[in-house]
């Protein structure tokens, strides 16, 4: 109930019990993502703790250790992240437990000179990424070249995937996941 402190949009409550009270913008209905900021030390006590405590998408920073490793090169920061505990950087952590509790996705755009990121809701399909990118492309949809957008960057664009065999051909109902680089085939 909200008077002990429940998040209205938890599965506490029925499908008929969440209608009803849809229509009064409740703020608890929202989707919600918890961020702590903490010191060092603190770390690892505050994961395990909010690993305990919250049902929701979450994620544990150090401000501080964060502007500590600004100075360094990316393999030093990683692995001093590593020992404290850190998967990765803050803001990639914050903002996958932000997209995580608005239920969307990241997809990639791009050529060899930038990349554009995008949003999706979770569960989406080619055809809406098409769409999402400019209603011509969902209009002329023809297939879609798919690859994890890591992989697209460490080996200098689609090329040298397409050669490996790396590059998936997709159709409009596939299910694009968070991390896919797109690359929309589409007639006029």
């Amino acid at each position: 109930s909200l008077e002990a402190g429940e998040r209205v949009a938890t599965p506490a409550y029925s499908a008929a019990e969440l209608s009803d009270v849809r229509g009064f913008g409740l703020f608890a209905m929202k989707p919600a993502a918890v961020a702590l900021n903490c010191a060092e030390p603190a770390i690892r006590p505050a994961q395990a703790w909010l690993a305990a405590h919250s049902a929701g998408p979450m994620a544990v920073v150090s401000a501080s250790l964060e502007a500590e490793l600004m100075g360094l090169d990316s393999a030093d920061a990683a692995a001093f992240r590593a020992d404290a505990g850190l998967p990765d950087a803050a803001l990639a952590r914050v903002s996958g437990a932000v997209l995580g509790a608005a239920d969307r996705i990241r997809f990639y755009t791009g050529n060899e000179r930038q990349i554009t990121a995008w949003l999706l809701p979770r569960g989406a399909t080619a055809l809406d990424a098409a769409g999402t990118i400019h209603s011509d492309l969902a209009r002329g949809f023809v297939r879609v070249d798919v690859a994890p957008v890591d992989d697209v960057i460490a080996n200098g664009g689609l090329a040298p995937l397409r050669a490996s065999g790396r590059l998936r051909q997709e159709g409009r109902d596939s299910v694009i996941v968070d991390g896919d680089f797109l690359l929309v085939h589409f007639t006029r």
